[in-house]
């Protein structure tokens, strides 16, 4: 209460603020304590080790017997959690007393409403000691505090701080509304409007992903023009950036010289203690923790894995269940029940018992500098979960890198990281929906990842390089001279390090890679985000995997339907993969000057280098828009007329309302519903494969778009074709012959005519042999993508029967001459079966005649 008084001495202000000192450390230690073993921490940092992680408590550990150097050193852990706890009250009672000193010393400086700062400011700042002490403890505790109990007291210290500001606004206006409003009206300083400047230069920057490329466009179609707010998107971090180092650079100056004018100690601690404590929390600090992951993760598995946790018993003040996140990718595999003990078991008993698809967690491994100049543009790898193995594909110029390197650059997944059961699903999903960070593949730009690590606006996850890890997830073993061997350091340093920690043990490194925008594939560890930063589409591991049913389901913000995604991932599946993707997109483009397509949906088709050259083997890609036809029920056209760019919200906007939510679920449903319904009007067996490929050829057939000569020339083809078997069907010289092209057999027909009707016929054929030339020339078959288009297939396997006919191959040999060479090979090749003249041979006159 003294500090309270406005006239005080000197001695009893400097026992009161000592009293004030130690009273806090010692409350704050209790606090520190309670939350370092009612978290606890002890038992979490056994669960850690993989030697001591099958105990249930800690009482159990102690009562192992006979006793081991794993005792001692759960002792030497404790007496640390002691000093941790210690430490973090001293800084929180510091920050307790210099508070309280501030606020004695601002009589000085607001006279009469002196009471009034001690009314808005004290309380926060005193709230504010507890806070630093929980964040402290937080931070040195790392990974032997559970993620559980981390989220917990994350929600705690957030409305800790969501109150204080309330305090510090409310009763701020309050009590000094009027006299800042009448300062701000009779002098304002120079530096105002250099300072808002600033601010507004370095927020715009960050808030400049509302136009369409970031944040979503106000309609579906968005601007073509270069506008101001995407120069500012790009200016902004750059002006943060400046400010900063002035504002930094000031700073520094200004302690610097108040030190020099303390004395020699000052100055030396002015600058080692600030290095001291980087250093400490360098070390103790994880740097996944201290970000924005665990938040994004927890919500993910609270949304999904939630909904599908029968038996979920919720925490009462934050909302989560630890079982909610208690299931790892390694479990997604087929229980095994003559095989106790295999993945997917626990204990001998199943433990997860997964018969659905093979799962493929997509990840962007960010190599923003290296040796593969091919990856610049790239600035990513794609790095995978799968219940198997956890990894990423070594480049060429990778693998002639360091040799402590693998080549392989895999794992298996049940004991990657985090072993004996590996990366939890909640966590892989975190990482390849990870798209706010600093280093983000082809999106990485230095400025803004200066600008997103300074605010700790990060979503990526650092993880263990595998390609430092065996294939069963232990430590490389390092390569060294003999002499170097035979020290015996090397194999102790193994030893120690048997099982790596998965995240860097020294953060400051890591962060600076992240302020920088660089990372690699050489270090110890790899910075891993969102999976679209490589390929937003899923498509690329897919390839890969040579599947030959493939479906896409594309619901990136894009309202001008550029097609980036889709267009990116073809062609990196042709440069890597050698696989030539043939997708026509024109039908879901806007009709006109409307927001709706034509189709939901096109299909393509797939070639993999080592297919023969037959249409036959194409494998079928089924490309899914988020779109709208117009023909969706009347809740969603509302919706997009109320909110123009939906169905093309920016990833950024993570508050769907009730609404929102509703009509993306709707619109899914119904696009699905058109897309898939029609190619199976009758059950088809697709657990088999001659299923599989009857649906998707049926699915290709549908919605593989017509090209664009099919378009042009779709109603004179028809006119003509109809003419032509009208003209078969009513002439009395070729009676039976409209029957044989259609009909399969053996193409006999000149059986019981007489040479006038065989004659005739064989003149007739050449009528066949100009329609067919229109269909080669106006739909340019010429080419192996035109002539594998289901409608050209169509008129392919009709003209095969043709030409099975004996007279029409008679009459191909009279007249073949009369057409170009490429027609000639096309109607000659194994697809349509004329029949071919060798080089050497003279085309000659076939006699004509009945049998």
């Amino acid at each position: 209460m003294a500090l309270l008084m406005r006239i005080i001495s000197a001695a009893p202000f400097g026992v009161n603020l000592a009293l004030v000192f130690f009273g806090s450390v010692v409350l704050l230690v209790v606090l520190a304590l309670a939350i370092i073993f009612g978290g606890g921490a002890p038992l979490s940092f056994l669960k850690s080790h993989e030697d001591w992680s099958h105990f249930e408590s800690v009482k159990a550990f102690w009562k192992q017997k006979p006793k081991c150097i794993g005792h001692v050193k759960f002792v030497i852990v404790i007496g640390a959690l002691l000093f941790v706890a210690l430490f973090s009250a001293v800084f929180g009672a510091a920050w307790v007393a210099g508070s309280m000193a501030l606020v004695a010393r601002l009589w000085r400086y607001t006279g009469d409403s002196w009471w009034r700062a001690v009314v808005v400011l004290l309380p926060p700042l005193i709230l504010a000691g507890a806070l630093i002490t929980v964040l402290f403890v937080l931070g040195l505790l790392g990974r032997t505090f559970k993620n559980e109990r981390r989220e917990w007291m994350a929600r705690l210290t957030a409305w800790m701080g969501f109150y204080s500001l309330g305090w510090v606004v409310f009763s701020g206006f309050s009590l000094f509304g009027h006299t800042i409003a009448e300062r701000l009206l009779v002098s304002v300083p120079a530096g105002v409007p250099a300072l808002l400047t600033w601010l507004g230069g370095s927020i715009g920057g960050l808030l400049a992903g509302k136009n369409s490329k970031s944040r979503g466009a106000t309609a579906d179609k968005a601007p073509s023009k270069f506008s101001a707010l995407e120069a500012l998107a790009i200016v902004g971090p750059y002006v943060f950036i400046a400010g900063l180092a002035l504002v930094i650079a000031w700073f520094a100056d200004e302690l610097l010289a108040k030190a020099l004018l303390a004395g020699p100690w000052e100055v030396f601690f002015t600058f080692v203690l600030p290095l001291v404590i980087c250093v400490l929390f360098a070390w103790r600090v994880d740097v996944n923790e201290f970000s924005l992951h665990a938040f994004y993760r927890n919500r993910l598995a609270r949304c999904y894995l939630g909904a599908s946790n029968l038996n979920r018993q919720p925490n009462p003040f934050t909302g989560f269940d630890e079982d909610d996140t208690d299931i790892a990718v390694g479990d997604l595999l087929p229980a095994d029940e003559d095989k106790p003990g295999d993945r997917g078991k626990k204990d001998g008993d199943i433990k997860k018992g997964y018969d659905g698809p093979f799962p493929i967690f997509c990840a962007a491994l960010n190599l923003t500098f290296g040796e593969d100049l091919a990856w610049q543009e790239r600035k990513a790898a794609s790095f995978v979960f799968t219940p198997l193995y956890s990894g990423y594909d070594v480049g060429w110029t990778a693998a002639r890198g360091d040799s402590n390197l693998r080549f392989n650059g895999y794992v298996e997944t049940s004991s990657y990281a985090y072993p004996p059961e590996g990366v939890h699903i909640s966590t892989a999903v975190a990482i390849s929906g990870a798209a706010l960070s600093p280093n983000s593949g082809y999106h990485t730009n230095p400025a803004t990842a200066f600008l997103l690590t300074i605010f700790n606006a990060r979503l990526g996850w650092w993880l263990r390089n595998p390609r430092t890890l065996t294939e069963d997830g232990k430590t490389l073993e390092i390569r060294g001279d003999d002499a170097v061997r035979k020290d015996g350091k090397l194999e102790l340093m193994m030893q120690m390090d048997k099982h790596p920690q998965p995240s860097p043990h020294f953060s400051l490194f890591a962060l600076i890679h992240e302020l920088l925008g660089q990372a690699n594939d050489t270090s110890n560890y790899v910075y891993l985000t969102d999976g679209g930063h490589f390929d937003n589409m899923g498509l690329y591991e897919l390839v890969r995997r040579r599947c030959r049913y493939i479906v896409i389901c594309d619901a990136e913000e894009d309202g001008d339907l550029q097609f980036g995604g889709i267009g990116m991932a073809i062609r990196k599946c042709r440069i890597d993969f050698g696989a030539e993707i043939t997708l026509d997109v024109r039908p879901l483009a806007h009709i006109g000057d409307t927001q709706f397509g034509s189709s939901h949906c096109v299909t393509g088709s797939i070639r993999y280098p080592e297919d023969p050259d037959d249409p036959d083997v194409l494998g079928t890609v089924v490309y899914i828009k988020s779109s709208l036809t117009g023909d969706e029920p009347s809740d969603i056209v509302n919706y997009k007329k109320e909110h123009p760019s939906f169905p093309h919200d920016a990833t950024a906007n993570q508050w769907f309302t009730e609404s929102q939510f509703e009509s993306y679920r709707r619109l899914g449903h119904h696009v699905s519903y058109s897309v898939f319904e029609p190619a199976g009007p009758y059950r088809l067996p697709c657990g088999t494969f001659d299923g599989r490929s009857k649906y998707f050829s049926n699915l290709r057939h549908i919605w593989c778009a017509p090209t664009p000569e099919m378009d042009r020339y779709a109603s004179a083809h028809t006119t003509r074709y109809e003419a032509l078997l009208m003209q078969v069907r009513t002439d009395k010289n070729l009676p039976g012959f409209f029957d044989l092209l259609f009909v399969p057999g053996d193409g006999s027909w000149k059986h019981d005519r007489n040479n006038e009707q065989v004659d005739y016929a064989v003149r007739f054929s050449l009528e066949l042999f100009e329609f067919m030339w229109i269909i080669f020339t106006e739909l340019n078959l010429v080419l192996p993508e035109k002539r594998s288009h289901p409608s050209a297939r169509g008129w392919c396997l009709m003209f095969a029967e043709w030409s099975k006919i004996d007279v029409v191959r008679e009459a191909w040999l009279r007249y073949r001459l009369t057409f170009s060479q490429r027609f000639r090979n096309f109607v000659e090749s194994p697809a349509i079966g004329l029949p071919q003249v060798k080089p050497d041979s003279a085309p000659q006159e076939t006699k004509t005649g009945g049998t």
